[in-house]
């Protein structure tokens, strides 16, 4: 009797609920839900086009083409389309023209969600006169390799770094003879470029030196770099084949292990500039002695020439936001080490092609990428490249490229 009654009671309720569900089916395919739909969806794309002009295509993607809520209304889109080659019969001959509209929906959504779900997307950077067959992935992607002398382990994990909502990637895992590592992303900074401060109150000495095609060397108090082959050091004697600068009381010094010519810039008049470098009074420091030299001081050695061009006693080189959008990312990485932190800069962004980053630890070694890259079967060539502009124009308008695929 009690299974009786239980049945009475729960039958009915089962059966009202089914009534409600096949009601809610037959509004979904109905002609009103399909409007609806459709005009959700062109909603969407709208806002996701002023969002990709005011933010980037990965915030675009994280808020609606990647959203759940946006991939149920494209498939409750299919389901009505198929539904309404049966309900409006339009396999018949005179209905050909609708018909072909409707598979031809069918077709681009059964197309985004194999693109979505099985696909990728990438970029092939090629240069002219040169072929390539490697695509970088337009997702991001964390990927770390950590390794020491022995062992190996590997994390690949993808990201979105949106401008909107951000949360940072963190990956835990125990390493053999390490114990826990914990490695996390602190911050962002977008179009990152790396700059030289000056006058920053928690900065420290810094030498910047101009080298070769302009190019600039700033050498930290107590480090050593090397550049064009040749190693520059600043209060450090690590290296007895460096050009060792020293600056105490004010006063800067300078000793090699070869001989340098310097000449005072600052002292050359319009006439001596005039001038080539060979008619111009040089001094000689010989090598391995320490020397006086001063700001505006130009060495010639080796066949290099380099200018010091100051001295700052509080700077730093930082990375600052910028709006050039073809610069990378910079990410604030922080690996732990059974509680013991270090913390780098990871740099790198989707489409682009990536930078590794190595951060060092007790011969203990994590390197860092920021994108999928993946091998073709096949490899595409590019011939010409011309940009146009149009007339009293100072943009480039568009651009001709001709390419062909091999084998």
């Amino acid at each position: 009797m009690i299974l009786i009654a239980i049945h009475l009671v729960i039958l009915p309720f089962i059966l009202f609920n089914f009534a409600n569900l096949m009601k809610w089916f037959d509004y979904l395919l109905s002609t009103r839900a399909m409007a609806l739909l459709l005009l959700l969806m062109a909603s969407a794309v709208g806002v996701a086009t002023f969002i990709e002009n005011s933010y980037d295509t990965i915030t675009a993607k994280v808020l609606i083409y990647n959203a759940k809520w946006f991939e149920l209304i494209l498939f409750l889109l299919l389901i009505n389309f198929i539904n309404n080659i049966k309900t409006y019969q339009l396999l018949k001959w005179k209905k050909w023209s609708i018909l072909m509209l409707h598979i031809g929906f069918i077709i681009t959504l059964i197309g985004a969600f194999v693109t979505r779900y099985i696909g990728f997307e990438g970029v092939m950077l090629i240069q002219e006169n040169t072929s390539s067959q490697q695509i970088f992935s337009s997702e991001p992607y964390l990927q770390i390799a950590v390794h020491d002398e022995v062992n190996q382990y590997l994390v690949d994990q993808q990201h979105y770094f949106s401008a909107v909502n951000t949360s940072y990637p963190s990956v835990s895992f125990d390493f053999p003879n390490k114990g826990q590592v914990d490695v996390k992303v602190l911050n962002r900074i977008v179009n990152a470029e790396k700059k030289f401060l000056t006058d920053v109150p928690s900065g420290s000495l810094y030498l910047h030196l101009i080298l070769p095609g302009r190019e600039n060397l700033y050498l930290e108090d107590g480090k050593v770099e090397e550049m064009m082959g040749i190693p520059f050091s600043l209060n450090n004697n690590q290296r007895e084949d460096a050009i060792r600068f020293y600056f105490q009381n004010d006063s800067l010094k300078v000793y090699a292990p070869f001989e340098i010519q310097r000449l005072d810039m600052s002292t050359l008049t319009v006439e001596d500039r005039q001038r080539g470098m060979d008619q111009l009074p040089q001094d000689s420091l010989t090598p391995l002695q320490v020397h006086d030299v001063a700001e505006r001081n130009l060495l010639s050695f080796l066949g290099q020439q380099i200018m010091i061009n100051s001295i700052e006693k509080r700077a730093k080189l930082d990375w600052v936001s910028t709006d050039n959008g073809d610069l990378p990312d910079a990410h604030l990485v922080q690996v732990a080490v059974n509680g013991e932190l270090s913390q780098d800069y990871m740099i790198g962004k989707a489409g682009i092609r990536p930078t590794s980053s190595l951060l060092k630890y007790d011969n203990f070694d994590t390197w860092f990428d920021k994108i999928h890259d993946f091998e073709c079967q096949f490899s595409i060539e590019m011939n010409i490249y011309e940009v146009k502009k149009a007339v009293n124009s100072v943009k480039n308008n568009s651009f001709k490229n001709i390419q062909k695929a091999k084998n």
